[in-house]
């Protein structure tokens, strides 16, 4: 999915920086938001939260953890004075919403680009859109499966949905995330990481 729409960008000159910062960043977020789609169209609303969360935590313990073991990651003023507050304040709504029951983006360095695909003289318009159609799809009949797995196995073992979806269902959304922060902390690019 992200190899296909990152060149059919391409093709229409759009620059590197902003592919690198929309389709592959929601590309390797694509997995989380079809789980919890998938999740609310099938009345499993525990499996959405418990998703979003557990990625998040996996975010920032695992993946982040693993990169800072393969690298030294520097962490950015911006970082320090935006995103983390950001983060923690709505991770605070969270909670809140949750016990009651019921984007700001400094533009930085454009080293995210390095992770696009780059063009080359085979890549046609007509194979590009099918690799990326092909792709979508497999991500909603991915997130479909893996829903009602998630579902089989909390039903199975006697555990309640959100608790396989903090766990098992967030990792595997995670994979995405932890393959590319491990090589971009392989080739040193922290920021990437």
């Amino acid at each position: 999915f992200v190899e296909g729409a990152s060149k059919i960008a391409a093709k229409f000159k759009i620059p590197q920086i902003v592919i690198g910062l929309t389709i592959v960043a929601m590309g390797t977020s694509a997995p989380e938001a079809a789980i919890s789609i998938s999740a609310a169209f099938q009345d499993a609303a525990a499996i959405s939260i418990g998703n979003v969360v557990g990625s998040n935590i996996m975010n920032i313990l695992l993946i982040l953890g693993v990169s800072a073991v393969i690298t030294n990651l520097k962490i950015k003023p911006n970082t320090l004075k935006f995103e983390i507050p950001f983060v923690v304040l709505i991770t605070a709504v969270l909670l809140l919403l949750g016990w009651i029951g019921g984007g700001l983006y400094k533009k930085g360095d454009d080293s995210s680009a390095d992770e696009v695909p780059q063009l080359t003289e085979k890549d046609k318009i007509p194979v590009l859109i099918l690799i990326t159609l092909i792709g979508l799809v497999s991500i909603v009949l991915g997130s479909d499966l893996t829903v009602a797995s998630a579902k089989s196995i909390a039903q199975v073992i006697g555990v309640d949905d959100r608790t396989i979806s903090l766990t098992v269902v967030a990792f595997g959304t995670s994979l995405p995330e932890l393959i590319t922060c491990i090589a971009a902390s392989l080739k040193k690019k922290s920021d990437i990481a």
